[in-house]
């Protein structure tokens, strides 16, 4: 399962994968939103009345482009290999390039689960609810019941393939979690490396299918990394002025996420008005399916990645000079430290929640200069997530010290879900003007 970012203070899952091998975070720490939805709301109203009030978040238009993938194959593995068989590069080889390939497994698909729970009618539930329930059950280890809500989520949107295998998988339904990895390489995305490592997929890899889907998956991966397929979100003022310039806050998503997710007019909208400034959501640089990417962690090819996306949104932003701040969760929270440390003159700051990484990058170093002093950084995380979290939190906020730049570190108590901070509306604002403001006061 991937690094997911749903509503506000919702933590990891979604469609493509992530466990501690694929992605040194806490494995699956289920979603704040679903502790509200446990065994006692099961078959009563309120979780109808809690899927109404998150359906009727209001949402003010936003802009995302899509470049239309063609005809391509793509390369990249992110996470080291294992337990790949030599036959396996052979099949991959005859598979063809250019485009998403046939299913190579006939499969039928499994039957569906039941749709209600007691007087609980899920075919009725908001995917978001859907999904952030499903990993509450999932961490409980509640696998049937996880299955029945995110069945129903892929049903209504097409996404959370991956995550549905993972738990056919769990019940011991090995041809159903082959099903829809099948489903998943083709709609959602499927990190190959990560599939052959997924501590839920133990089962599957036994499977003597596995090397056959495993090389199906590999095609697939290869052409949506190729596709030229990306995603940019904006989110402007009401009544913003093209040609005016404004700060803009540039949003980078998590490991198998995308920009529409993270920077939504939903969650942002409103601070885009107080704060009279864009939100610039960007995909991240590898495309892995439909609606997941991946940062590469190389900081030339990001960079680009994040100067392409402004490039798209030129004709309606003019960002302000010395005013771009980067924040980013998880895999987007490291690129933007990277980013932000390296390039002092582009980048007011960054605001670093919960960052994290699938490779070791060293140190960037830069002599203390007094013109550092004016970037700020935040980095915040729970102080009960996984220790690698936690490390790099605080690894980046004496590293932006050490190098004069002006820096808030806060470890949230009692916060040990890989998640974003419960205050996380009421205190971004505060948190922006720390950063881009050298003479503001240090949060609380």
């Amino acid at each position: 399962m991937t690094d997911e970012q749903p509503p506000l203070n919702d933590g990891p899952g979604g469609s493509s994968g992530d466990s501690a091998s694929a992605f040194d975070e806490a494995p699956r720490t289920g979603p704040g939103i679903g502790d509200v939805l446990v065994w006692g709301m099961l078959g009563c109203g309120a979780l109808v009345m809690l899927t109404c009030g998150i359906g009727g978040i209001g949402g003010v238009a936003w802009l995302m482009t899509r470049a239309t993938p063609p005809a391509a194959s793509r390369t990249v593995p992110v996470v080291v290999e294992v337990d790949k068989p030599a036959k396996d590069v052979e099949t991959e080889e005859e598979l063809p390039s250019g485009s998403l390939p046939e299913r190579p497994l006939q499969l039928l698909a499994p039957l569906p689960p039941a749709s209600n729970i007691g007087q609980t009618d899920l075919t009725k539930l908001d995917p978001r609810v859907l999904r952030a329930t499903a990993h509450q059950f999932y961490e409980k280890g509640q696998y049937r019941l996880a299955l029945q809500f995110q069945y129903q989520s892929v049903v209504k949107e097409q996404v959370g393939q991956y995550d549905l295998a993972c738990y056919y998988a769990r019940i011991g339904d090995v041809p159903g979690a082959l099903y829809w990895l099948q489903d998943a390489a083709r709609e959602d995305g499927v990190d190959v490396d990560h599939s052959s490592q997924d501590i839920d997929l133990v089962e599957v890899r036994k499977d003597p299918r596995w090397p056959k889907l495993r090389a199906y998956l590999r095609a697939c991966q290869r052409y949506w990394e190729s596709s030229g397929y990306s995603e940019t979100s904006l989110v402007l003022p009401q009544n913003a002025a093209s040609e005016t310039p404004m700060r803009v806050f540039i949003g980078l998503h998590g490991f198998g996420h995308n920009a529409q997710e993270f920077v939504g007019a939903e969650r942002y909208q409103a601070l885009a008005d107080q704060l009279g400034a864009a939100f610039l959501g960007v995909s991240g640089t590898r495309c892995r399916g439909k609606h997941t990417f991946v940062w590469s962690e190389d900081p030339a090819q990001d960079l680009a990645r994040i100067d392409a996306a402004l490039k798209e949104v030129a004709e309606r932003l003019t960002p302000a000079e010395g005013q771009l701040v980067l924040f980013g969760f998880s895999q987007g929270g490291m690129v933007s430290a990277e980013l932000a440390g390296r390039h002092p003159q582009r980048f007011a700051g960054a605001i670093l929640l919960s960052p994290g990484s699938v490779s070791n990058l060293p140190d960037f170093q830069l002599a203390p200069q007094d013109e550092n002093r004016r970037q700020g950084l935040v980095a915040v995380c729970g102080a009960g997530e996984h220790p690698s979290t936690v490390n790099r939190t605080k690894r980046y906020a004496v590293l932006y010290e050490n190098q004069g730049r002006r820096v808030y570190l806060k470890l949230y108590p009692g916060m040990n879900q890989h998640t974003l901070p419960p205050d996380f509306s009421e205190k971004f604002p505060i948190w922006c003007k720390f950063v881009l403001d050298p003479a503001a006061r240090t949060p609380e």
